[in-house]
């Protein structure tokens, strides 16, 4: 049975909310051990509902961040490096298909991982009390921007691919 979801583009919402909600929550649990021992000690009903809750809000997160990433960044980007976006919708399904599995959901990907640890670098900064326990210095200012960078970097790469690609398609249809 064929299904409308496709995976890509879930995958590219799920991961990068997930990213941040284990970011967020493994500071929280550590500033507040006995509520992860408590949810443990519940048992495989709860750890099975957490889990359950643990994806959907997850979902809701990485929703979050895409959309982020079309109205502003999308918008940005444009401005520097517009992309003929009408291909995917008007060019040819096969190509098109191969843009997707081959640069586009990696791309998107890779901005959503970079936008949630963005978020997350930020939500520390406003929640510096003992609601959390930050990471510690060196894990704010070099790990995560670094990780952050390389996937933004790889990002536009993965961009001007996509841009490079569909210009020769566009050149075709003219």
């Amino acid at each position: 049975m064929d299904s409308s979801i496709n995976p890509k583009p879930l995958i590219g919402e799920i991961l990068p909310g997930f990213t941040f909600l284990v970011l967020f929550l493994f500071c929280y649990f550590r500033a507040h051990p006995c509520q992860f021992e408590w949810i443990l000690s519940m048992g495989g009903g709860v750890t099975i509902a957490t889990s359950g809750l643990v994806l959907i809000v997850s979902w809701i997160i990485g929703d979050f961040f895409d959309a982020f990433r079309e109205i502003i960044i999308e918008f940005i980007f444009d401005r520097w490096q517009p992309l003929w976006w009408d291909f995917f919708y008007k060019g040819n399904r096969e190509k098109a298909d191969q843009l997707e599995d081959y640069y586009y959901s990696y791309y998107e990907l890779n901005i959503n991982i970079t936008v949630a640890i963005v978020f997350f670098l930020i939500s520390e900064l406003l929640f510096r009390s003992t609601f959390v326990k930050l990471f510690p210095w060196y894990v704010n200012i070099l790990i995560l921007p670094f990780i952050a960078v390389i996937f933004f970097w790889d990002a536009l790469i993965l961009r001007s691919e996509i841009k490079k690609h569909l210009d020769e398609e566009k050149t075709k249809t003219k």
